[in-house]
């Protein structure tokens, strides 16, 4: 059993609630493909910060160099997930998540 700190905790709460308010009542139109996922990434990725986060850590990674890893709290990821996937599993499908998260949010690393 996981065993999270009192801030993951508060997270998840917080994380939750978006997800009962904001996703749930989407879900059946999102299954009949009646609308995009992306406008709901966008807004949980924006009430949370992730963009911001994810810009510094990607900034971070390129002041370091070559060879540097993206550090992140695997707890805090793990929480994320395990609230959309309460909701609606296919936004953190494994076979679309690298592809469609950083994208819809907007800090998908430039490859060239």
């Amino acid at each position: 059993m996981l065993d999270f700190s009192e801030e993951h905790k508060a997270a998840q709460k917080a994380i939750r609630a978006w997800c009962t308010q904001r996703l749930e009542p989407s879900v059946d139109a999102l299954e009949r493909n009646e609308v995009q996922p992306y406008p709901l990434i966008r807004e949980l990725a924006t009430t949370f910060g992730i963009p911001d986060l994810a810009k510094a850590r990607i900034a971070k990674m390129k002041e370091k160099g070559e060879g540097a890893r993206m550090g992140n709290d695997g707890a805090l990821s793990a929480i994320l997930f395990m609230e959309l996937s309460r909701c609606f599993a296919y936004l953190i499908d494994s076979s679309r998540q690298r592809s469609t998260m950083p994208r819809a949010i907007g800090v998908m690393p430039n490859r060239s």
